[in-house]
């Protein structure tokens, strides 16, 4: 296999970034002989890189597609965009039509991207049912469900004691209890409801240093005393979701995260319960252990709904994140590449 990106970084805190990576070095795990090659800006541990312009008019990018037997990946950061359309149509014509492609993120398409997506007829992965539904509603037959994603072995749940020790690391108070939210410095995200939480809790907010913040929305969180920013790479980001009471994930707007969020799967791994807006893939949740919805994300609603989860003397289970592991993805991936 052939997996083709921009989105491979060795400091993958970002939604897409994040798929990419993970997948890749599985499947590299997996398949030593498999090719990652990247493109753009980023390099991450690709075993080749081309510095091409935007539509892969690359003489020796092209010919290593043209005479490579193997099944191409393709997952562009931009998702479903146009320009998306018109590479993964050169792909499919140069390599004969054996092109897959990931997309992390749905925006709506037009009559254009549509006609280039059918034309190239490539398979398309997606990560949740409803982008599933939306691409079946464009007349393509090639589309199949990926889930993901998260390391289970990395992110599970501490005992007291461990969690205790990780609040003594990161300059925690044992005592206070902590509200968690990993992503973007964007308002798009309705991280501005994190500054109505109450202020006898200590909130953490940690920010993707893969893309731009908005220092206007910055700057109102800097005089929270009970909100704490972390903006640099976290390595073991498992930890701070260890050490935390509840996560909270805000966003209810499209496209301002991946289809389904990895942040909400990390943390019901970890065994801290989840306050989540019905936000794309999340819906599927429902029901499971630790996971709980809000709809009401007015500062009453949500700090009720804080109220509720911490009051709560259960332990989620976390067995069903089992079904949401990078290993089952991958499984499937190599699975579709050796069919016929």
């Amino acid at each position: 296999m052939i997996i083709l990106s921009d989105c491979f970084n060795e400091r993958s805190d970002e939604g897409a970034l994040k798929t990419a990576m993970s997948l890749a070095e599985r499947v590299k795990e997996r398949a030593p002989s498999s090719l990652l090659i990247s493109y753009g800006k980023r390099k991450g541990a690709a075993d080749l890189h081309f510095d091409m312009n935007r539509f892969f008019l690359d003489p020796g990018f092209l010919s290593i597609i043209r005479k490579s037997n193997e099944k191409i990946l393709y997952i562009p950061f931009a998702s479903n965009t146009l320009a998306s359309m018109l590479r993964l149509l050169l792909l499919s014509i140069v390599s004969k039509y054996k092109v897959s492609v990931l997309f992390a993120l749905k925006h709506p398409m037009g009559k254009l991207s549509t006609f280039l997506l059918r034309t190239g007829g490539a398979r398309v992965y997606v990560i949740s049912d409803d982008s599933r539904i939306y691409y079946e509603g464009l007349g393509l037959k090639t589309v199949a469900r990926l889930r993901l994603g998260v390391d289970t072995k990395t992110f599970r749940h501490v005992s007291a004691r461990e969690k205790a020790a990780l609040r003594t690391k990161y300059g925690i108070r044992q005592d206070v209890k902590v509200i968690l939210h990993v992503g973007h410095m964007r308002s798009g995200r309705n991280v501005e409801k994190l500054l109505d939480i109450r202020s006898e809790h200590q909130v953490l907010l940690v920010i993707s240093s893969a893309t731009k913040e908005e220092e206007a929305l910055r700057e109102r969180f800097e005089v929270r005393d009970n909100i704490r920013i972390i903006d640099t790479y976290v390595p073991a980001i498992q930890e701070l979701y260890q050490l935390s009471d509840v996560y909270l994930f805000p966003v209810t707007e499209a496209e301002n995260c991946i289809d389904m969020p990895l942040s909400v799967l990390e943390a019901a791994a970890c065994g801290i319960p989840v306050i989540t807006t019905a936000y794309e893939g999340a819906k599927e949740l429902i029901g499971m252990s630790g996971i709980w919805f809000i709809d009401d994300l007015s500062a009453e609603g949500l700090n009720g709904c804080i109220d509720k989860v911490l009051a709560w003397n259960g332990e989620p289970d976390t067995a069903w994140t089992s079904g949401y592991d990078w290993d089952v993805t991958v499984d499937r991936l190599i699975r579709d590449d050796t069919e016929e």
